[in-house]
């Protein structure tokens, strides 16, 4: 897996890499020997690539082109090893893809791809890399898209999607992106495994989704076979290899999900496989459109309390009271260690004590990560929950509903558009307001499924923020490519809500 010096900042660090994500449209995104055939000059793939070091060292596993013409071409096929791939991007390819399919057919490749992204590679990060020769993936694609407020958004979309369908009516798509490979009388490593995971699938078309705004997030490639109108199946890598434990983690729990519980649960991903050395991992496919952009002053209350149904059944047990030694004193002092210039240690204190007041509590699946933009509706209105890469299999009960019930109402008020937490936060711990009242009902009605008392939720509202402020605190980490300032610390807003948490703890009207 290639990767920059530890120190490089985040902005420089996902520069480069994200230049290098069409890697994952390949059946092996980590080639060992990468011949580079780029014309002379310093395009952004070719300092990409000069960046990580990656040398050229016949036969290739990987070849790299820009604009090639036939002895290129050639040259590419012939550094190769038996089953090697290439990589090529056509800027403006005369004949459209119908002639970059032939020339590299008449170069001797197979399994030819050909792909557009957006944005262009080389201006800014692509988001999306779709299948030019699969429409039916980009009908699905469109179709789940998530919908916005924002009407200049909307408009923007709107034009690219008829120019873009434009295009490719008269076959003029471009630039493209195009993958092959240099036979050697087997099936695609992709397909082998596909096969092995009981899924008969002779040709695969892939779309790839490459978001996300840090180098973490992970790379997702949604796997269609032939003509079938939704994915088979969807393939997750990790970028940097501090990606590939919170993939494992996202394996086992799931494994460990199913495993548990004897009627599976709704809306819960199925591991196909799991590659220990890659951290390359394959799940069935569940495609549904996100909670947060369907979200309206109407369904508020029913998505709500839907959550809450949902997380209830994650209650296993047995109740124990070592969730102390192992979540709540490593969270707490990491709190203390990396936040304490920004906050008042004693009231730490004090939230540790009354967490040691509370006793045993019944084992959770918690996701940790249960949020709007993590929960999906399918076509029959029901709950997807995806991205498990924090969770915790033996975690504490109420910590997921109340991150939820705290970013729905952010997303519902659009506090997360104009930064305003803490006046969104007190109107939701606020049980005389319509919100409040709403979370309200959503804490008793779990509290009642799953047995937990509603004065320990009092006591878990401040620890939520305290266990989430690490990932934050790692965001800011990366940034900064070392130790946040005082400044930096101060920006927290999981620290905001803690304090502001803390200034509720005990009130009568929590």
């Amino acid at each position: 897996m290639i990767e920059l010096a530890p120190d490089t900042p985040e902005r420089e660090r996902n520069r480069w890499l994200r230049r290098l994500d069409w890697r994952f449209l390949l059946h092996e995104p980590a080639p060992r020997r990468v011949c580079s055939l780029l014309p002379a000059g310093q395009s952004s793939l070719k300092q990409a690539i000069q960046a990580f070091d990656l040398q050229p060292a016949p036969p290739a596993d990987l070849a790299v082109v820009q604009n090639p013409t036939r002895a290129r071409l050639a040259q590419a096929f012939a550094a190769l090893q038996p089953g090697g791939e290439l990589y090529s991007e056509w800027r403006f390819p005369m004949g459209g893809e119908r002639a970059v399919r032939h020339a590299l057919t008449q170069a001797g490749f197979v399994d030819i791809a050909c792909y557009w992204a957006w944005p262009v590679p080389g201006t800014r990060p692509p988001s999306f890399w779709l299948p030019v020769d699969a429409p039916h993936a980009i009908r699905a694609f469109l179709a789940l898209r998530p919908a916005t407020r924002s009407k200049r958004i909307t408009a923007r979309r709107t034009a690219l999607r008829y120019l873009w369908q434009a295009a490719y009516r008269a076959e003029v798509v471009a630039p493209l992106q195009v993958t092959a490979r240099r036979p050697n009388g087997q099936q695609a490593p992709l397909i082998t495994m596909l096969h092995e995971n009981g899924i008969a699938a002779s040709r695969v078309s892939s779309l790839l989704l490459t978001g996300g705004a840090r180098s973490v997030n992970k790379v997702v490639r949604l796997l269609f076979h032939e003509q079938q109108p939704e994915p088979v199946a969807v393939v997750k890598y990790p970028r940097v290899p501090a990606s590939i434990e919170p993939l494992r983690r996202e394996a086992r729990t799931l494994q460990l999900l199913h495993q548990l519980r004897p009627v599976p649960l709704a809306g819960v991903p199925e591991v196909l496989h799991w590659n220990e050395q890659t951290g390359q991992l394959t799940e069935h496919a569940l495609m549904g459109k996100p909670l947060y952009s369907l979200l309206t002053a109407q369904s508020l209350a029913s998505y709500a309390m839907r959550a809450s149904d949902w997380l209830s059944a994650l209650v296993y047990g047995p109740a124990t009271n070592d969730w102390i030694q192992r979540i709540a004193q490593p969270a707490l002092a990491f709190f203390k260690t990396h936040f304490g210039a920004v906050i008042d240690v004693q009231r730490v204190d004090d939230l540790e004590a009354a967490l040691q007041r509370v006793g045993v509590l019944p084992t959770t699946f918690e996701q940790r990560d249960f949020s709007p933009w993590n929960v999906l509706l399918d076509r029959n209105n029901q709950l997807i929950v995806l991205d498990w890469e924090s969770a915790e299999p033996q975690g504490l009960p109420g910590l997921d509903l109340i991150y939820f019930l705290s970013y729905l109402i952010f997303t519902h008020e659009q506090a997360m558009e104009s930064k305003k937490f803490r006046a969104s936060y007190l109107r939701l711990r606020d049980r005389q307001h319509p919100v409040g009242a709403l979370v309200h009902r959503c804490l008793a009605h779990y509290a009642q499924v799953t047995g937990l008392n509603s004065d320990v939720l009092r006591v878990l509202w401040p620890f939520t923020w305290v266990l989430h402020a690490r990932s934050e605190y790692a965001h800011m980490q990366a940034d900064c490519g070392g130790t946040p300032t005082r400044a930096q610390l101060e920006t927290s807003v999981f620290v905001d809500l803690w304090r502001t948490e803390m200034a509720l703890f005990g009130h009568s009207n929590r």
